[in-house]
């Protein structure tokens, strides 16, 4: 609950997805899923080389 509280003092609100393609929103969801939270910390910061 503290992480929860954490993220909502940053009032993003909702985010608009419209624009994420839903084969790469549904890859996004279960990567979060399956990893574990040290994993997803490593992972490289958005808007990198693209592949």
């Amino acid at each position: 609950m503290e992480r929860v509280e954490e993220i909502s003092a940053f009032a993003l609100g909702r985010v608009n997805l419209s624009r994420v393609p839903v084969n790469r929103l549904s890859t996004l969801a279960r990567y979060g899923q399956l990893s574990k939270a040290q994993t997803i910390l490593r992972a490289p910061e958005p808007g990198g080389p693209r592949c």
